[in-house]
């Protein structure tokens, strides 16, 4: 039998955390319930939604005096350079939006910690973001962090999310 772990899965926009517990399959005969394979599932304690990540910047921020326009195009004077991958201040506005939400992420990570107390957890957080989110968490929570699964996981099917996390819980 499977003891129970608890997991968090995380992108920006959303956050689940449960536990991983075995339980007996329903169509094995009581008798053999000790023999039979017991299939491990997720009881989700939380599910959460942050509004705000799922926002692009221009619906968070005015920009009506067009202090960030994208720079390239021939404009009036046809000098400016065409810069790859929108202007400086676009990239300021995403690094911000990305520490904002690993914030708030990390900060509802301690809070349900806090609640559940599990001896041991795992973490699954996309690669762009697990490393900050780590970081950003308190001493105590890291001190019981057993794995991190730097993916996203949060729109998997709950037996792919089971699979990443069952070699944690024997």
């Amino acid at each position: 039998m499977l003891r129970p772990h608890f997991i968090v899965i995380t992108d920006r926009a959303t956050l689940k955390a449960g536990w991983i517990t075995s339980v007996d399959q329903p169509q094995t005969p009581s008798f053999m319930r000790d023999f039979a394979k017991r299939q491990p599932r997720i009881e989700w304690t939380d599910q959460l939604s942050f509004i705000k990540a799922r926002q692009h910047a221009v619906e968070q921020f005015s920009d009506m005096a067009d202090s960030f326009a994208p720079t390239g195009g021939s404009g009036a004077s046809g000098s400016r350079p065409t810069q790859l991958g929108g202007s400086p201040p676009d990239k300021h506005l995403n690094v911000t939006a990305t520490r904002e939400a690993v914030g708030l992420i990390a900060a509802k990570v301690n809070q349900i910690l806090q609640e559940q107390k599990p001896e041991m957890w795992s973490l699954s957080a996309p690669t762009d973001i697990h490393k900050a989110l780590v970081k950003a968490l308190p001493e105590v929570c890291r001190a019981h962090l057993h794995r991190v699964i730097p993916k996203n996981l949060s729109e998997c099917p709950e037996e792919t999310v089971v699979d990443h996390f069952i070699h944690v819980t024997i």
